[in-house]
C-alpha cells in the first residue's frame, strides 16, 4: 500500500512541480546573460521577481493539492483503495507545504549555475543526496511512511541550506569582477 501510495504521489508531485524547474532554467539563462553583459545587478532583480511568480504558484499548488490530493489519487488509484489514497493524500499534503523551499532551491540552484558556477550547483544536489540517505537510512525505520513523506522536503531544505550562502558568495562575486572592469 505504501509503494502505491508513494508512486501515485510522485507522478502527480511530478507534474506540479515543473514550473519551479521551468522558473529555474530560466533563472539560469538570465543570469548567464546578464553576467556576460557585465550587469550582475540584474541577477538580484531576475531573483526576486521570479521568487515572486515562485510564491504566488506555491500559493496556488498548495490550496488545489490541500483540496484535491484525493481527487487526483483518483487518477492513479481505485476508490476503494482507501489506505493508498489516505496515504497519497498525506505524501502530498506534506509535500506541498514545503514547495515554496523546492521553488527557491530551483532559482538558486540554476542561478548559480547560469553563472558559470556549476561546481556549487552540484554540490547543491550532493546535499540533496546525503539528505535522503540519511532519512532512508534512519528516520524511515524509525517512522516508517512518515519518514518517506519528509524524505524530498528534508532533502530541499538540505539543498537551500547549501544555496542560500552559496548564492551569496556568487553575487559578491559577480559583484565584484563587475567594480574590477
Amino acid at each position: 500500500a505504501c509503494v502505491a501510495a508513494f508512486t501515485s504521489a510522485m507522478r502527480i508531485k511530478m507534474f506540479f512541480i515543473c514550473t519551479f524547474e521551468s522558473l529555474g532554467i530560466a533563472m539560469a539563462t538570465y543570469s548567464g546573460q546578464n553576467y556576460g553583459a557585465g550587469k550582475p545587478e540584474r541577477v538580484w532583480l531576475g531573483i526576486k521577481a521570479s521568487a515572486l511568480m515562485m510564491i504566488v504558484y506555491a500559493a496556488f499548488t498548495f490550496v488545489l493539492l490541500m483540496v484535491g490530493a484525493k481527487y487526483f489519487a483518483l487518477i492513479f488509484v481505485d476508490p476503494s483503495e482507501t489506505e493508498i489514497l489516505m496515504d497519497t493524500e498525506l505524501f502530498l499534503h506534506i509535500s506541498v507545504s514545503f514547495f515554496p523551499v523546492l521553488g527557491l532551491l530551483c532559482i538558486l540552484r540554476y542561478t548559480i549555475q547560469g553563472a558559470g558556477y556549476t561546481n556549487l550547483a552540484m554540490l547543491s544536489g550532493v546535499s540533496e543526496m546525503i539528505a535522503r540517505v540519511l532519512v532512508s537510512l534512519y528516520a524511515v525505520p524509525a517512522f516508517g511512511y512518515l519518514a518517506v513523506c519528509f524524505g524530498d522536503p528534508t532533502a530541499w531544505i538540505a539543498a537551500v541550506l547549501f544555496l542560500v550562502p552559496a548564492f551569496i558568495f556568487v553575487y559578491r562575486r559577480l559583484l565584484r569582477m563587475r567594480r574590477e572592469q
